[in-house]
């Protein structure tokens, strides 16, 4: 079951059952076993268990199959190229990576109040 897809937000066995068109009892028990197997997370939400994916885990796995599909001086070419892109837009912005990081994470900022930042 690759529900990574359909996961943007921890959801409930009941949204996911409907989703992927099966049984409630065999969607909670798929979604026990990849709970098992480190695939997916329980996340309590007051009396409801909701389930999404285990991002980090995804993410070392993107960077496992990166690093086996690819030479290590490509890796590292692409590295230095998002560096220098990222160095270009805080040259070009006239912002630090820290005061960008701080202005997005205020969840109390609208589009224009990110502009602003």
């Amino acid at each position: 079951m690759g529900l990574e897809p359909i996961l943007r937000e921890p959801r409930s066995v009941n949204w996911i059952s409907e989703q992927v068109d099966a049984a409630w009892s065999t969607t909670n028990e798929g979604l026990q076993n990849l709970v098992d197997q480190g695939q997916l997370r329980r996340v309590e939400a007051g009396e409801t268990t909701r389930y999404q994916p285990d991002y980090t885990r995804l993410l070392f796995e993107e960077i496992r199959t990166l690093i086996e599909e690819n030479p290590r001086e490509e890796l590292r070419n692409e590295l230095v190229a998002i560096t220098e892109e990222i160095e270009e837009w805080q040259a070009t912005y006239d912002v630090e990576t820290e005061d960008l990081e701080q202005s997005l994470a205020d969840g109390d900022l609208a589009s224009g109040g990110l502009r602003e930042h």
